[in-house]
């Protein structure tokens, strides 16, 4: 991944050099697009790899009943996420 990162950078680079023709430069781009599109493929296969596939999505539900010419903030607490998919509270 690494490589492929560095690679498509380094193609960016030369794309913008100053006597290039704008063939060379669309070669050079339509590559390093091409680049990056290995390189996202790869971050969601090592994300697949991380989590084992598996997905979880947690729904809350809250009712706040607002009077009129009343505001409301709802808001839920958030922790830091950790490996294993639990969460841990904030230090004070």
């Amino acid at each position: 991944m690494a490589a492929v990162h560095f690679t498509a950078m380094r193609l960016i680079e030369k794309s913008a050099g100053d006597k290039l023709q704008p063939g060379e430069v669309a070669r050079f781009i339509n590559a390093a697009a091409r680049m990056i599109d290995v390189y996202q493929n790869a971050c969601l296969v090592l994300q697949k790899l991380k989590t084992k596939g598996t997905q979880r999505v947690v729904v809350q539900y809250q009712q706040v009943n607002v009077n009129e010419g009343g505001q409301a903030v709802v808001a839920s607490k958030v922790g830091a996420r950790v490996r294993g998919g639990t969460t841990r509270k904030k230090r004070r």
